[in-house]
């Protein structure tokens, strides 16, 4: 919406937000564009990794059987970590290492077999880029 009052144009902006330009102002409205794009893409990114947290939260209590299933990756080794603890590494490739996955995937013994459904999943630490997994 914009109104002309006496060489200045008023705008509301997002969120109901008026603010008033000078006709011709262009440095004030290159600020207003890229602090609107600043902010949206904070609160997005926050959303992004709120979201990420969250899907990887649901694997606890998976076996690592499921896991693997639900997620088509495999860990590539794993190390006895106490008494009935493991810790699997997997890793999800990238064709740029840079947004590669590399995840330690915390395990207790469950009892009901030796292979990967006798491992059920206490917690995830992750590094990288783990937001396709």
């Amino acid at each position: 919406m914009t109104k002309q009052t006496s060489g200045y144009v008023a705008r509301v902006g997002m969120a109901g937000i008026s603010f008033p330009l000078r006709k011709g102002d262009r440095m004030k409205r290159i600020c207003l564009v890229a602090a609107t794009f600043i902010v949206v893409g904070c609160t997005t990114m926050e959303q992004q990794a709120a979201s990420e947290d969250a899907r990887f939260r649901s694997f606890n209590g998976m076996t690592m059987a499921q896991f693997m299933a639900t997620t088509l990756v495999t860990p590539s080794d794993y190390f006895e970590t106490g008494s009935d603890r493991r810790v699997y590494v997997a890793d999800k490739r990238a064709p740029d290492p840079r947004f590669g996955c590399t995840m330690h995937i915390e395990t207790i013994k469950n009892g009901s077999s030796p292979n990967a459904n006798g491992w059920t999943i206490t917690s995830i630490r992750r590094q990288g880029g783990c937001a396709g997994v």
